[in-house]
């Protein structure tokens, strides 16, 4: 689901904070032996969410320790390294309502986007 699929979410804070990770798919290019393309690159986009925007300042820090330079793991690919591309900041997402008994709030969210490239 995006963010622009639904008007109005409503939710009760508990599952808050939380990150959503994303990508697309792996553009391919370099020189091809046979239909086998020997280089990659994508973009993965990591969302933080929490109550208020302290919390997301403070899981875009701990995210970001973990993801910078980190290798994954995927079986005939190397050089595998996450590089941060680009970085919001926070801001409130007023399509979501954290609803309590008496009130309603927004939650707060981050974006990082991280570029990986990789070879065979």
């Amino acid at each position: 689901m995006h963010d622009t699929d639904a008007s109005v979410v409503a939710s009760d804070g508990g599952n808050y904070p939380f990150l959503v990770l994303s990508g697309g798919v792996p553009r391919q290019y370099g020189d091809a032996v046979g239909d086998c393309r020997d280089e990659a690159t994508t973009l993965v986009r990591v969302t933080h969410t929490a109550t208020d925007p302290g919390q997301v300042r403070v899981l875009m820090r701990a995210t970001r320790g973990v993801l910078e330079g980190a290798s994954p793991v995927v079986t005939g690919w190397h050089g595998l390294e996450l590089d941060i591309e680009d970085s919001s900041g926070v801001d409130v997402d007023r399509d979501v309502q954290i609803l309590t008994n008496t009130t309603a709030a927004h939650p707060f969210y981050g974006v990082d986007i991280y570029r990986v490239q990789a070879t065979r």
